[in-house]
């Protein structure tokens, strides 16, 4: 079998002799292991440390002051690179525990203490979900960025509604084997923010990329089906 850790083991069994049930506490994020060009997008020299996609409305992630975008470095004290090693640490409190939390924000180094919440059934502890480029006009409202492998249009009242977005863009189309589709981008995903500013439209988008040089990151906030999460895409 697999190795339990004995203090996560004796959690467990303390908890069931004492309240006849495992009691977890919950953060409330999703989070994801960085990759090099998610990482250079948000500033930092490599990856380390786990990305915040989204926090959890009423969490006590959100009223630690937890932001999507954060990058969680250390957690009581221990550093923390991979989505697995913060859920350990987590797995093992319980609700109304502190945790301490070292944080980097857009270039600074911050510290936040999050009490943490009971678990709900439909919640995680910490859920895992790994020259400039041409932008060329379709049709009106639709802005193909060939060189990022994405096309994208302007939404309109009835995909507001639908996405639940009060602004960005769709992506209509992502072309096979460019870095986009790899990472996971995929028609229908929407665009909400590009380098941490909001989109509202395709000329938003495009003057966001165009302004970004050949082997920048641009950092894209998507929201999809699965939730809000950041990728770093390369301009070629």
């Amino acid at each position: 079998g697999f190795a339990i850790p004995i203090n996560l083991a004796r959690k467990v069994a303390d908890d069931i002799i004492k309240y006849g049930k495992v009691r977890r506490g919950v953060l409330g994020v999703q989070i994801s292991q960085l990759d090099e060009s998610t990482a250079k997008g948000l500033g930092l020299d490599k990856p380390r440390g786990i990305l915040v996609q989204d926090v959890i409305s009423g969490s006590a992630a959100e009223e630690a002051g937890i932001k999507a975008g954060d990058v969680i470095l250390e957690c009581e004290g221990k550093e923390v690179n991979r989505p697995g090693e913060l859920q350990e640490i987590i797995a093992r409190k319980r609700p109304g525990d502190k945790v301490k939390l070292k944080i980097y924000r857009e270039g600074k180094t911050i510290e936040l203490t999050a009490t943490l919440k009971p678990r709900k059934e439909e919640e995680e502890v910490a859920e895992a979900k790994d020259v400039e480029p041409p932008a060329k006009e379709i049709e009106p409202g639709v802005v193909s960025f060939e060189k990022l492998g994405l096309t994208v249009a302007n939404l309109d009242e009835e995909a507001r509604s639908k996405y639940k977005v009060k602004n960005g863009v769709i992506i209509t189309k992502v072309e096979p084997f460019s870095e986009a589709y790899d990472k996971g981008i995929r028609e229908n995903d929407i665009i909400i923010e590009a380098d941490r500013k909001p989109v509202r439209n395709v000329d938003d988008l495009k003057k966001i990329i165009q302004s970004r040089k050949s082997g920048e990151v641009i950092l894209l906030r998507l929201r999809s089906s699965a939730g809000n999460r950041f990728v770093g895409l390369k301009i070629q």
